[in-house]
């Protein structure tokens, strides 16, 4: 791990600080088993044994527990087979032999449905089944879905606006702005977002309940802290009146020419309208007034004595206006506030839905509560079962102040008790372990406070060992290493200077209330240099010379480009030649789509999601078996950058969250399908009878141009009874048609409208959630748009190119990653502030301060409100900074940076930062620019090009690289056996690089574990068209996507079968029967004599005689019809009985079906085999092949062959048969490496076939010679 821990004398509490791809996982699933072990050596009896359900670890995602438990119990599993596993986890575990190992393993097969390896949510969740009532929830309580808590939401806000002076409320609350609706008004003040806020801040309840958290009276003293401020009386509008009568009479500055200072009139005049007609707010906007109360410069002048001294009188009544107009929002919320906290609780009760927040909050409360068994470990253990000895934390860097509140108890009570072991014998307790890194806590608009950590480590100090740190990456190349040390290195060099001008001093004027309110005098300083100071880097290394490559490219509009006359088409040929390069791949949603996703490089201008798709399919054209993930700040980015993809032909997997009512086309559906479930709907027949949906359905709108009141009416009778009769008539073709098939019909009429490829993405998902809907006529079409409503956009599958948020990319890894939102005016750091801001400088206590978020103006009169926008930005910052570390340091070789051609905004941004940091390493002469190129280049890893040089030289292109950085490397990675559903979500251990481990050979996990239970583990999984591996985490085994999981990603394949989910599945178990050909071969008669025979010769290989065809297709199709829950037809089996009979027809031609399922006399058949092994790098790795044929000599497994079947591709010929079979390689190979581990057989040995039966091919696979 790290030079830094002391293998020696083993800790036993201890704070750890983990860089990414460190081995943290490998580090949490040790110290389990050494604490599991220490029990092993301690007990004095019997029935103490390794006590693992006494063990309490919590993280944050289910994934990563899941990882954390498999890998505990591959551990154990090594550790009680292999002395070279048992050296290498000495240095975390200390020496024990394979004995204490297997006890270790029987306890935790044992324990297993017992253990407390989870979730910190999943945590408070059995906290809130076991104790209920002190919690405050009903006996029949659950997690409410997004929809139903929404539709809970609605309800309240519909009450609230029942209630008396509700708009005069909401007024105050929005301090008028413009909002859609009222009911939307409410419900923004719920924090029913999910997800970052635009600007980072918090809503009203969250801060209100935050704040009422405290038993302390914080009314007066949170809130209303304007109140303290002090201000001059307001006067009266006669005496403002005078006052700025006074202020237009008196003499303006002059020119140098001693003329009227036009600037200055003009402003005068605009301020003093504002403040005599009583809009404040305009009048703070002032930049005039303001200079003249400073006595500072305006239009280079500054006011004399007499003008800046009337000045001060104005702005003192401005300010006291201000604060006065700020009061009346402070005391909307406290006037409002309560009623929706109440009525909220009482309906959520009455309903018994509950958020996981919800539960969180109740869990902490009930923690700081006296006499509450929540806040008595004892009592918690007794109530939750269990005797809780030993604690780990992961990934504490994201734990809120709620959650820390809430496992308070439990670390009081660990960290007080005494490690070792009592004088009853009792098994050694006391253990902690709380891992984290602040710099990867990018969760702060959630609550992850980072500061928690430091406030563990400060109070528990006299409980806690030394801590340690982890700072060799056993993921990433050095280049990528050497990168993020020279970005990070020297933020207050490279960063603090990016600050803004108004940012750069300190708030001079706020200190006496900083003083005046107690709070940390830090607050007026820069929020970037805080920012900076809290951000602490320590030096990066990394653990394996793997290669690396670090490449820039431009985006943006080329002005040198647009403006010339001689090449106007440079920049877009970049564009154009990637994109050709995937020209036979190409399938689009349709031709418009197509025209648009090109549109940009056609006008010399590159966006940055088309560059990213650009680049991602130019990689995946060169190496398919490489894992890409395109990694964007926003889920808009993430749909933006899917649909160009799919647009080249390109399937990739959409991970983002962000709701299909953000296409204009998806809306305009959604109104006519509303309008035909209502046709008096108003609202839908405006949307409907407007701009493209208006070519669709030939609505008039209901307004008209008819002159009269008699006229009006009768032109809304006309398109009234228009309305009601496109209802009747598509409701009759839903009727008849199904409605998948009708929606299909109306999305595409849509889509010849002219729709971006990103709309025509959406669309296809109304499809998707259509035929997963219902295939019956529905009697109304509410469901359906309630699904719709509810639906996040995810369309993730199997593919190998994964596009998502920089937060959910958190715990993977890619081999290649892209980065194309590191500029541009929506990457700004430090965000904008909306909703509320706080100041909160203590990790574990409520907010001190609230304050609603104001403008700049406003801040500028009053430089309060500045301190809460500094340490909000400080907030921001923070979050920014770690972002943009957590996606640097998802990649193991590549890294892809996006940025702009020209950057305008004044804030800081993630290029900027490049600029100033990355700049020339050496002063050799390796690095080299290449002006045919514009391209500067280095293959030396101490010689880095210089960013901002590079950047000056760019130009914009998808193909070329203004700036690249390439490493060799001496250690190259072997092809992990993953899913291509996913990558690695497991930090490599420290045996990465081992002798030993590479020697090694994994038994599979699940006959290990099959022994130690006594019970027979494994499963049978059901097959599918083209499967693979199955991911198993923890005890829940989730298969990756198959052909039949998205309609429309797999339209996009040319490849496709349209009847293949279900007709493949039938082949697959038809096949599953079979051991050898004469299996099939035997006719439709089976032969006893035969059976009898290979009974008594005891030959696996023919035991079930030869299979009589109609019954094999019979249980065939019931296995069928289960999996995929629908009845089998009878031309579905008819056409696999002609299938099977032509297969034996052909039986005797060499190369045919029937004889590559020949097998020899020793040989063994394992149909359907499922199997478990652990890659090197430590990740949990299941699969399950269709046909494995050991080939054995004398009994020993000298080889072996792996056969899968596939049906479709039969009229596909040359190169698109063989870019069919290219896709299936990675797979069969994964499954040789597994299969070659498993029986200890050189790789060379195991073969990989690929069996079209119905083309009656047989397809041997070779092993590219740079994958060997």
């Amino acid at each position: 791990m790290s030079a830094t821990i002391n293998h020696s004398n083993l800790p036993q509490r201890t704070i750890v600080i983990a860089n990414a791809g460190s081995g943290k996982t490998w580090l949490l699933a040790n110290r389990i088993l050494a604490w599991c072990l220490a029990r092993v050596r301690a007990g004095a009896r019997e029935d103490i044994a390794a006590q693992p359900e006494r063990i309490l670890a919590l993280t944050f995602t289910r994934k990563a527990a899941a990882e954390i438990l498999g890998r505990v119990l591959l551990h154990a599993a090594e550790g009680a087979l292999y002395e070279e596993k048992r050296d290498e986890f000495a240095s975390a575990t200390g020496p024990a032999t394979a004995e204490e190992y297997q006890a270790v393993l029987d306890a935790l097969c044992v324990a297993l449905p017992r253990l407390s390896i989870g979730t910190i949510d999943g945590f408070f969740h059995n906290i809130a089944r076991a104790l209920p009532d002190e919690l405050d929830l009903p006996p029949e309580w659950t997690i409410g879905s997004d929809a139903e808590m929404k539709a809970l939401r609605a309800t309240v806000a519909a009450s609230i606006l029942a209630k008396k002076d509700a708009h005069e409320l909401l007024n105050l609350l929005e301090d008028g702005a413009p909002k859609p609706s009222v009911t939307d008004a409410i419900g923004g003040l719920f924090g029913s977002t999910n997800g970052p806020r635009g600007g980072g801040g918090s809503s009203v309840l969250e801060v209100y309940r935050a704040t009422m958290a405290s038993d302390e009276c914080v009314t007066e003293t949170v809130w209303r802290w304007l109140k303290r401020l002090p201000r001059v009386e307001c006067l009266a509008h006669e005496q403002l009146d005078e006052l700025v009568t006074a202020f237009m009479n008196a003499p303006l500055p002059q020119t140098k020419k001693g003329g009227a200072n036009k600037s200055w009139e003009k402003a005068r005049v605009a301020v003093s309208e504002s403040l005599r007609t009583g809009k404040f707010g305009d009048a703070a906007q002032s930049k005039m007034l303001h200079s003249a109360a400073k006595g500072q410069s305006f239009s280079k002048a500054t006011a004399d004595l007499a003008l800046q001294e009337l000045a001060v009188q104005l702005g003192a009544q401005l300010c006291s206006h201000l604060i006065a107009s700020q009061l009346r929002r402070i005391d909307g919320v406290l006037g409002i506030m309560p009623d929706i906290d109440k009525a909220l609780r009482e309906k959520q009760r009455d309903a018994g839905l509950f958020t996981f927040s919800d539960i969180g909050m109740r869990v902490s409360q009930a923690a700081v509560r006296k006499g509450s068994a929540v806040a008595n470990a004892e009592a918690l253990g007794r109530a939750l079962l269990v005797d809780f000895r030993d604690l780990a934390i992961d990934e504490a860097q994201d734990t809120s102040v709620e959650q820390f509140k809430a496992l308070r108890p439990i670390i009081n009570a660990v960290l007080a008790s005494d490690v070792g072991s009592n004088a009853q014998g009792d098994a050694a307790r006391g253990r902690f372990l709380l891992v984290g890194d602040p710099k990867q806590s990018i969760y702060g608009w959630r609550g992850g406070t980072p500061g928690l950590i430091d406030h563990i480590s400060d109070n528990y100090a006299n409980s806690l060992g030394e801590a340690e740190s982890l700072h060799y990456s056993y993921r990433s190349s050095p280049l990528l290493m050497r990168f993020v040390n020279m970005l990070f290195g020297d933020l207050k060099k490279t960063l603090v200077p990016l600050a803004k001008e108004s940012d750069r001093g300190d708030l001079a004027d706020a200190l006496p209330f900083l003083e005046a309110e107690k709070i940390d005098l830090a607050c007026s300083e820069n929020p970037l240099s805080r920012a900076v100071a809290q951000w602490r880097f320590t030096t990066h290394h990394a653990a394996r010379d793997l290669p690396g490559a670090i490449h820039a490219y431009a985006c943006g509009v080329d002005e040198d480009e647009a403006e010339s006359d001689d090449e106007p088409e440079t920049a877009s040929a970049d564009v154009a030649t990637d994109t050709s390069a995937n020209s036979d791949a190409t399938n689009s949603v349709d031709g418009d789509a197509s025209i648009d996703a090109n549109a940009a490089a056609v006008a010399n201008e590159l966006t940055a999601t088309v560059c990213a798709a650009e680049i991602a399919a130019r990689i995946h054209a060169a190496d398919a078996t490489r894992s890409i993930g395109v990694l964007a700040r926003t889920n808009r980015e993430v749909a933006d950058i899917v649909a160009q993809l799919k647009t080249r032909g390109i399937s990739a997997s959409d991970e983002g969250a962000s709701t299909l009512l953000d296409s204009a086309a998806v809306v305009g559906v959604m109104a006519l399908l509303r309008l035909i479930d209502d046709p008096t709907d108003r609202v839908a027949h405006f949307l409907v009878s407007r701009d493209a949906m208006a070519h669709v359905t030939k609505l008039a709108p209901l307004e008209g141009d008819a002159v009269g009141e008699e006229a009006t009416r009768a032109h809304r009778r006309v398109a009234n009874a228009h309305a009601q009769s496109l209802a009747r008539t598509m409701r009759a073709q839903i009727a008849d048609r199904g409605f998948p098939e009708f929606l299909q019909g109306l999305v595409a009429q849509v889509i010849k409208q002219g729709v971006t490829a990103r709309d025509a993405s959406r669309l296809a998902r109304l499809v998707e959630i259509a035929d997963e809907y219902s295939k019956a006529p529905p009697a109304r079409l509410t469901e359906y748009l309630e699904l719709v409503e509810s639906d996040r956009g995810d369309s993730s599958s199997s593919a190998r190119i994964r596009v998502m948020t920089i937060h959910k990319s958190k715990g993977l890894e890619f081999d290649e990653v892209i980065l194309p939102s590191l500029s541009g005016t929506r990457t700004a750091w430090g965000g904008i502030a909306s909703g509320w801001e706080m100041i909160a400088t203590d990790a574990t206590r409520p907010p001190q301060l609230v304050a609603p978020s104001v403008n700049e103006h406003i801040r500028r009169w009053i430089p309060e409100f500045e301190v809460f926008a500094r340490d909000g930005r400080r907030r921001r910052m923070l979050d920014d900074l770690s972002t943009l570390y957590v996606s640097l340091t998802r990649a193991r070789h590549g890294l892809h940076l996006i940025v702009q051609l020209k950057e305008t905004q004044a804030t800081p941004t993630a290029c900027k930062l490049l600029r100033n940091a990355i700049v020339a390493a050496d002063a050799g002469t390796d690095p080299v620019h290449d002006p045919a190129t514009n391209m500067t280049l280095s293959r030396v890893v101490d010689r880095v090009p210089d960013f901002a040089d590079a950047l000056a030289h760019a130009r914009i292109s998808s193909a070329i690289p203004f700036w690249s950085v390439v490493h060799e490397g001496t250690t190259t990675t072997k092809t992990q056996l993953v899913t291509e559903a996913q990558s690695s979500t497991v930090e490599h251990g420290r045996a990465a690089d081992s002798p030993a481990t590479k020697s090694q050979r994994e038994t599979p996990l699940g006959e290990i574990v099959r022994s130690a239970s006594g019970g027979r583990g494994g499963r049978t999984a059901s097959p599918s068209t083209h499967e693979t591996p199955v991911n198993v985490q923890g005890n829940q085994a989730q298969r990756s996507a198959s052909k039949s999981t998205t309609a429309p990603l797999w339209a996009l394949d040319p490849f496709s079968d349209d009847d293949i989910a279900v007709r493949g599945v039938l082949v697959h178990e038809c096949f599953r029967e079979v051991r050898s050909m004469e299996d099939l071969v035997g006719g439709d008669e089976p032969c006893a004599s035969d059976v009898e025979a290979a009974r008594a010769a005891n030959d696996t290989r023919a035991r079930r005689g030869k299979l009589n065809h109609a019954q094999l297709i019979q249980r065939a199709a019931t296995r069928a019809s289960i999996e995929k829950m629908q009845p089998i037809s009878a031309d579905q089996r008819q056409d696999v009985a002609a299938l099977l009979a032509h297969i034996v027809s052909v039986a005797h031609e060499p190369n045919s079906i029937a004889q590559a399922l020949r097998v020899g006399d020793e040989d063994e058949v394992l149909n359907e085999f499922p199997y478990v092994v652990a890659h090197p790098d430590g990740a949990l790795v299941h699969g399950r092949i269709d046909r494995l044929v050991l080939e054995k000599r004398e009994g020993v497994v000298i080889g072996a062959v792996v056969l899968d079947y596939k049906t479709g591709a039969k009229n596909q010929q040359g190169a698109q048969f063989e870019q069919k079979v290219a896709g299936y390689r990675e797979q069969l190979f994964a499954y040789c490496d597994a299969v070659a581990q498993l029986w200890r057989v050189p790789r060379e040995n195991v073969r990989a076939t690929l069996l079209f039966v119905d083309r009656g091919e047989v397809v041997e696979l070779t092993r590219p010679a740079h994958g060997a």
